[in-house]
């Protein structure tokens, strides 16, 4: 724990003088802890706060007011606490950082009191939510997705926007969908979406329509391997031979530098793939992977669907074009 102390102000409340036990105790703590006296001066803050906010001990603020990311609100949360009786649970509020940046937090605050029981500030907890919103952020990008498949009862037209509703949602190079043929040995390209901040300047050949063989799209790879979202990176020799021939098929002017390969599938037939790309020199996020896992598994439901309604389609016209023969 780091301790801040002031000439002006020798007797130090009980809180600026933490036993060995609370101080090891508020290192360790995965929540950011900061400490204000009465006046709103911030006395001690853990590790967790530096790290949080992004400060060093040395050029931590020491006006309370200043870590809000809102003007007035240490004055709203000091009002809420006289309200509570000095106890604050689960309130959201703002930090700012040492670079501006805002941070949702959930606030959990006590009031502090000495051995005569005279009030020497308020210690607060900070959990951040940044987690929690990404994941937020995930279940609403799912549910477009969703919707998007929904609207639409044509395989190539649905497939054509949930290609552009990925790299809108996961923003790299591209994003292409790939399907099985019956056999398993061809994959034909069946939609396929360039980021938005390209379009007009990336020059690019996805081979919509084409069908490629097995081999050439998996190379060395079992496709089976990517049932749990297979992340191939130039960086990894074993993986530069793949992502060169993609690179060759797709007539890029420099190679794919990371790339995320999710199968379409359902009760263990495999349909195809969701392939999303990215050509510069920054790999796509391991995290990314359950999101493009859960796109796909809405992808395949959508997939079987349309696929058993136009086998359904098929044999009714020719069950129409026997009956008409007989």
């Amino acid at each position: 724990m780091k301790t801040r102390s002031s000439p002006q102000k020798p007797d130090l409340p009980v809180m600026e003088r933490p036993s060995v036990q609370v101080k090891s105790f508020l290192d360790a703590s995965p929540l950011a802890a900061i400490f204000s006296d009465e006046s709103g001066t911030i006395r001690w803050f853990n590790p967790r706060a530096q790290t949080l906010l992004n400060y060093s001990e040395e050029n931590f603020p020491s006006d309370g007011r200043e870590v809000y990311y809102e003007k007035g609100e240490a004055e709203r949360i000091g009002e809420e606490l006289g309200k509570n009786r000095g106890v604050l649970k689960d309130r959201l509020t703002s930090l700012r950082s040492q670079r501006g940046e805002c941070i949702v937090v959930r606030l959990s605050a006590t009031t502090i009191y000495d051995a005569e029981g005279k009030r020497r500030g308020v210690v607060g907890y900070f959990e951040d939510m940044r987690s929690f919103q990404i994941l937020e952020t995930r279940v609403q990008s799912l549910a477009r997705a969703t919707l998007t498949l929904a609207q639409h009862k044509k395989l190539d037209e649905g497939l054509a926007k949930l290609a552009e509703l990925v790299v809108a949602l996961l923003p790299h190079t591209f994003c292409r969908i790939l399907l099985l043929n019956e056999n398993e040995d061809l994959f034909t390209v069946k939609a396929a979406a360039v980021y938005e901040h390209l379009n007009g300047t990336f020059s690019w050949n996805p081979q919509v329509g084409t069908s490629l063989r097995h081999t050439s799209v998996l190379g060395s790879f079992d496709i089976r391997s990517m049932q749990e979202g297979l992340l191939l990176h130039w960086n990894n020799p074993a993986h530069q031979l793949l992502l060169r021939n993609l690179s060759s098929q797709l007539e890029l002017q420099q190679p794919v530098y990371s790339l995320l390969r999710a199968t379409l599938g359902v009760r263990g037939k495999l349909m195809g793939l969701l392939e999303i790309g990215e050509i510069e020199r920054q790999p796509i996020p391991d995290d990314e992977r359950t999101l493009a896992l859960a796109i796909a598994a809405q992808a395949s439901i959508f997939v079987e669907r349309l696929q058993q309604h136009e086998l359904s389609k098929r044999r009714n016209l020719l069950l129409e074009r026997l009956e008409l023969v007989s």
